[in-house]
């Protein structure tokens, strides 16, 4: 299934939702990228390709996308996660951010619940990278894109299945474990130990039971989409906005001075794409 249950209620996933209207991810995919495109019905989500790949024009513009540095991530944490579902969900970032195997990461991790009750979790310094909506709402306007005849013909359709692009990527490559219970800090130095062995010393920092790894790849974590509509056709034509219901009043982005991300999953949920 697409969407992961963490716990009820969190801090850091509550503060992404809502600071940010981002969805967290449950496993860092690279195809969660600006203008990649992505299907939802009943919690399946399923990942189609990017809009560039419906351009009926090969000399299509790419709308341009910005970055901005947002230091504030760093200051929320989670709450305290067991590691059976601490190794599940740190294991591909931490494998990413280092680009090492995810296997032998997934065994450290488990290894290190030795002694200890659980982890916090701190995501570091944080790149959003965006393409303004209406950036897209102007890029597909007069029929410049269409859905291939094969695909399902409900898809971005009324009544069909919801079609979403993705329009802002929150993306970091550095996070903190804060490792708890009466032997964290010798789990710590185990798990440092084990981690650098296969990375580099120079990107493990440990103080006490506190363990900051700092990779070289920007790895993706939340991500921000909109609805988009298509015609009977197939062209697609709109970008709408909406929330938990983006049906309900959906509107053009183009007469809105503001607005809200469409809203996937509950509040303590991460998603990830169905294969």
């Amino acid at each position: 299934m697409a969407f992961w249950s963490l716990c009820r209620s969190d801090p850091l996933l509550d503060w992404i939702r809502e600071t940010y209207g981002a969805i967290p991810l449950r496993i860092p995919d690279q195809r969660f990228q600006p203008l990649a495109l992505f299907t939802s019905q009943e919690r399946r989500v399923r990942y189609l390709g990017t809009l560039s790949e419906l351009a009926l024009d090969s000399a299509w513009s790419v709308p341009r996308t910005s970055t901005s540095e947002l230091g504030q991530v760093s200051r929320k944490s989670t709450n305290q996660i067991g590691w059976s579902a601490a190794a599940d969900l740190l294991g591909p970032f931490i494998s990413s951010v280092l680009g090492i195997e995810l296997d032998p990461v997934k065994a450290d991790l488990k290894g290190a619940s030795r002694g200890t009750e659980g982890v916090t979790i701190t995501i570091g310094p944080t790149r959003r990278t965006i393409v303004n909506p209406l950036a897209i709402s102007h890029a597909i306007d007069g029929k410049t894109h269409r859905l291939p005849k094969a695909i399902e013909k409900s898809f971005g359709r009324e009544g069909g299945q919801d079609l979403y692009i993705i329009d802002g990527v929150f993306a970091s490559r550095e996070l903190s474990l804060e490792l708890v219970g009466s032997n964290a800090t010798d789990a710590a130095i185990n798990l440092e130990a084990k981690l650098v062995a296969k990375a580099k010393a120079n990107q493990m920092l440990r103080a006490n039971s506190k363990l900051t790894i700092t990779g070289s790849n920007r790895t993706p974590f939340a991500f921000t989409c909109l609805r988009i509509q298509a015609t009977p056709a197939g062209y697609v034509d709109k970008v709408l906005l909406g929330g938990q219901s983006p049906r309900l009043n959906a509107t053009a982005v183009d007469s809105l001075t503001n607005f809200s991300h469409a809203n996937l999953g509950g509040a303590h949920e991460l998603l990830e794409f169905d294969e």
